[in-house]
């Protein structure tokens, strides 16, 4: 029984020990919690709150190390330097997936944009500046999230979902692998 009695205090300890250093980080400042951000909007919100809506925080600069303010900003991937296709077998159908056909490509490089141009897929060019914690509500926003998901190693990048016989792929071509057609 006093086992027990001394199990239970050391858990008890260590949950509100937990707290404390999730409360201390919080004081400190140096952990993004949420941040009031002011934007018109069509929704009457409180008087106190104004036309608004909360978003993602990021602390001060000065409370980030240079690895956490590297983690936040979003580059473009580098240009692909080999032509490739990527193919993951996929163990069940999805419905609806196989109308995935969606090409990533850099809207700095002329070369992309002209062969984005001609391709018969969805397309997005990948915005750097896109803040994904905003919480945009558009078919551009909805599409720079989904790029962002499909987490490209290079661009240009095409995703879709192929079989092979009777067997389904995932298949992610790059370079100008992403640019054919069949």
């Amino acid at each position: 029984m006093n086992c027990l009695k001394v199990f239970i205090v050391l858990i008890a300890a260590q949950f509100f020990l937990g707290n404390l250093w999730a409360q201390d980080l919080l004081f400190e400042n140096t952990v993004p919690v949420g941040a009031h951000k002011i934007k018109v909007s069509s929704v009457a919100f409180d008087k106190g709150r104004g036309n608004s809506a909360y978003i993602l925080f990021t602390p001060k600069d000065s409370a980030l190390s240079d690895e956490d303010r590297a983690a936040l900003i979003y580059s473009v991937p580098d240009n692909c330097t080999k032509n490739i296709i990527v193919m993951d077998e996929v163990f069940h159908h999805t419905e609806g997936s196989e109308a995935l056909d969606l090409t990533i490509y850099n809207s700095d490089e002329d070369g992309q944009v002209d062969q984005a141009k001609k391709v018969r897929t969805a397309k997005v060019s990948w915005d750097p500046t896109y803040d994904i914690s905003a919480g945009y509500d558009n078919v551009d926003a909805k599409m720079q999230d989904l790029a962002r998901a499909m987490n490209p190693i290079c661009l240009p990048a095409r995703y879709r979902f192929v079989y092979v016989g009777s067997q389904r792929y995932r298949e992610v071509r790059y370079g100008d692998k992403a640019w054919d057609n069949n």
